[in-house]
């Protein structure tokens, strides 16, 4: 015995729900057009129906105030004419024409009444029928199924009229049919009449049916008319609508296009600069240890006072260690890079005073800036705040600062290095009178490798490594690393590191991997 597993129902409406979408992103066109032709459609076929209910309530109200006006004026008739004429010896007879002093019945009057208005176009046409008319009348009965129903109706519910609306003669109509009551003037002459069909009417019997036929054909025409410009207008809307939906869809695509495209491409730039940090990494690495050894064996040689070297060799020897110090150093700068962008660099946080890290770093550079004709000033503020961070990498920082105003500071240029304590942070900045940055150059000045295109820059040697390292490790330390500078002037690079207060420098001293 078989069963239906428990999530077919649920697989069933993933694909369903997966093909819908599938299609409104194929077929996005085509969804659009027949969403709005079925828009339009329905529109189309509710205000049809609007306006075929409108033109029925106004018909059936017309018919009703026709048929009293019919009514009054025969009530009237019989009330004020037929009365008084029977009165002074007049006859009122349905022959009338052929009868001198004769006057029309109220039912003749009425029916030519209905007719002249008719024809002069101020009305319907009136017809009175009953089941027992008078011999004189041939169609006096019913002609029709509607005037048989209407009839049938009216005598068993006299209160409630009957009206329809349908093709009368080829034309559209509204019938509308109500009970014609015997009145109390009229009984007697019912009754007594020597051509009445029947002598046993009282007063309230339904006697026959009064209908009033209102011809629709002029209304419909004009409600086709104006439903044809509604549908020319909704045509032309939806027109315009798609119009401007193609254009908003296909802008839309591209710029999805344009995004997936730029998302592709950051993809692959990533990969790029995953591939590169890793062979930086692993070219870095292999490098280090002989050129340790290099560096290490060249300081054995020039330290021996006991070797047989000339002047000449120790100063070649001299030139070794100094170039292969300089690829150690890059050596470094590239491990540190790969370390940065990998995540692995773990700070050993203490409590900081900045003070003695600037002046170490100042001492340690400041021959090199004085060779250069450069002069170096400090202006650290008293009683600094403690900062929190790893101390070989915050005076890391610091160097790579000062050096990089050093190299792009011109002879008998100044550099200035400030410190100060602001809420919660301590703030140094390097400020010098160098060759200054563009626009374009300080928007990339910390991506790595990066150098800016300068004459004065040309002969300057350098990774484009040391600016990158500097804000990944400021970054690294919750602080932040900004710089300003106009071409030609001079920059200033600012730094802020986060301080604790001497109870958390108490908890936190022990060095410890940092997050």
């Amino acid at each position: 015995m078989s069963s239906t597993p428990s999530g077919t129902p649920h697989l069933r409406r993933s694909h369903a729900v997966r093909w819908v979408r599938r299609l409104l992103a194929e077929r996005t066109l085509v969804v659009l057009i027949l969403m709005f032709c079925s828009g339009v459609t329905i529109i189309v076929w509710h205000v049809s129906r609007l306006q075929a209910n409108l033109i029925a309530s106004i018909s059936f109200t017309h018919a009703a105030l026709y048929t009293q006006a019919v009514e009054a004026f025969r009530t009237l008739y019989t009330a004020e004419v037929v009365g008084p004429a029977q009165t002074a010896g007049l006859d009122v007879t349905h022959d009338y024409t052929a009868k001198a002093g004769a006057i029309p019945l109220p039912a003749t009057l009425t029916i030519l009444f209905g007719t002249h208005l008719a024809a002069q176009g101020l009305g319907g046409q009136t017809r009175l029928y009953s089941d027992a008319p008078f011999p004189w009348r041939p169609d006096g009965g019913p002609q029709d199924d509607f005037e048989r129903q209407a009839l049938q109706a009216l005598r068993r519910y006299p209160e409630q009229p009957v009206a329809h609306v349908e093709s009368f003669q080829g034309r559209p109509a509204l019938r509308y049919a109500t009970a014609d009551r015997m009145r109390a003037p009229c009984v007697g002459c019912h009754n007594t009449h020597p051509a009445s069909p029947k002598t046993t009417w009282q007063e309230g019997d339904v006697r026959g049916v009064v209908e009033v036929i209102l011809p629709l054909e002029s209304a419909v025409a004009q409600t086709r008319a104006d439903l044809h410009e509604t549908v020319y207008l909704l045509l032309t809307m939806s027109v315009v609508g798609l119009v401007g939906l193609m254009l908003v869809i296909g802008r839309v695509r591209r710029a999805t296009a344009e995004t997936q495209q730029q998302a592709a491409e950051a993809r692959r730039a990533d990969e790029v600069n995953r591939l590169k940090s890793e062979f930086v990494r692993l070219v870095a690495h292999e490098l280090w240890t002989p050129m340790t050894a290099i560096t290490g064996y060249v300081a054995l040689l020039l330290e021996d006072d006991g070797s047989q070297l000339a002047a000449h060799q120790r100063e070649y020897l001299g030139i070794v260690q100094r170039n292969a110090e300089r690829l150690v150093n890059l050596i470094n700068d590239l491990l540190d890079i790969a370390r940065l962008e990998a995540g692995t660099i773990a700070l050993q946080r203490t409590a900081l005073d900045l003070v003695p890290l600037i002046q170490g770093v100042a001492g340690l550079l400041r021959p090199q800036v004085e060779a250069k004709g450069q002069r170096l000033t400090l202006e650290l503020a008293p009683a600094l705040p403690a900062v929190w961070g790893d101390a070989a990498r915050v005076t890391q920082i610091l160097t790579n600062l000062l050096a990089n105003a050093h190299t792009y500071t011109p002879p008998e240029g100044s550099i200035r290095i400030t410190a100060r304590g602001e809420e919660g942070r301590v703030r140094v900045s390097v400020q010098d009178t160098g060759i200054g940055l563009s626009l374009e150059d300080q928007a990339q000045l910390f991506t790595p490798f990066f150098r800016a295109q300068h004459d004065a820059t040309q002969g300057v040697g350098g990774t484009g490594l040391g600016l990158a390292i500097a804000r990944a490790l400021v970054e690294r330390h919750g602080g932040t690393i900004t710089v300003t500078s106009t071409l030609g002037q001079g920059s200033t690079f600012s730094v802020t590191l986060p301080t604790q207060g001497p109870e958390e420098a108490t908890a936190d001293a022990a060095p410890g991997p940092g997050a």
